[in-house]
């Protein structure tokens, strides 16, 4: 028996059969796998089209993790600036009370707490970034309030201007940069000690006592006297110094003859002239 060759018709079958093979078997890999081809080469003409549109879903899902971040800061800052509102508003309405241990008002001491909330919520952290720090967001928007308070050794702090502005504005005499003299034996006279931003400065002077003559305030240091002459004044009148206070406000100084022998504050007792 003999055994004839593959003809031209059966070559055309196995090479069907064999490329129809080659086919299911790179389906099933793309089955299995979840993708058409291994390599980019393998993509042929749609590989630039896979480059760019992976290139486009990165960019998408950074967009999204972007949005997820800024969300969160966004809900902090709008945490943290409506607790600073209900802060001031809470603030506003404490009244001073008891005294403690260490000599503060309830007022000081709900002031005290407030403000380290305050500098807390100011210096609010979404992971590694200070959300109110603008563009230095790796350090703190404000300092703490230790190093508010107490300066930093290089620096000072709040307590320590405080305490220089007070002994600045009080002056040697303690007395508010006021100088009290006699310049005459019928005169009063009260002038400011320097010219200088500190200190009382004399604003004006009025009398209720009849006879009376006033002068200032005026020149440079500014002084403002009040000479009786002959006048002696009678129990209840008056001389009246008018001051401008170290924060802008004004305050008057009203001094009341008295017959008694220990005036109280205020008071400047009647002599025999």
């Amino acid at each position: 028996m003999s055994v004839s060759g593959i003809g031209s018709g059966s070559s055309r079958m196995i090479q069907s059969l064999l490329t129809m093979r080659a086919q299911l078997d790179d389906l099933q890999r793309q089955l299995g796998t979840g993708k058409r081809a291994d390599t980019y080469a393998g993509l042929g003409v749609d590989r630039g089209l896979s480059v760019g549109l992976r290139a486009h879903l990165s960019a998408v899902g950074d967009y999204g993790d972007t949005i997820t971040t800024v969300n969160v800061r966004l809900d902090l800052a709008q945490s943290s600036l409506s607790r600073l509102s209900d802060i001031s508003g809470e603030i506003g309405g404490v009244i001073n009370g008891s005294t403690s241990d260490d000599g503060r008002t309830t007022a000081q001491i709900a002031a005290m707490n407030a403000l380290g909330e305050a500098l807390g919520l100011l210096n609010t952290q979404a992971g590694d970034r200070y959300i109110f720090s603008g563009l230095a967001s790796d350090q703190p928007a404000v300092a703490s309030i230790e190093e508010i308070l107490d300066g930093d050794g290089a620096r000072a702090g709040l307590k320590q201007i405080i305490a220089e502005r007070n002994q600045a504005d009080l002056g040697a005499s303690g007395l508010g940069r006021l100088v009290v003299s006699s310049p005459t034996a019928t005169a009063v006279q009260v002038a400011e000690d320097a010219v200088s931003p500190f200190g009382f400065k004399l604003a004006g002077i009025s009398s209720t006592i009849p006879g009376a003559t006033l002068s200032g305030p005026a020149g440079a240091p500014a002084a403002a006297s009040v000479d009786l002459g002959a006048v002696n004044p009678a129990a209840g009148e008056t001389v009246r110094f008018s001051f401008t206070l170290p924060d802008g406000s004004s305050e008057t100084l009203t001094l009341t003859a008295t017959a008694s022998a220990t005036p109280g504050p205020g008071e400047f007792a009647l002599g025999a002239n």
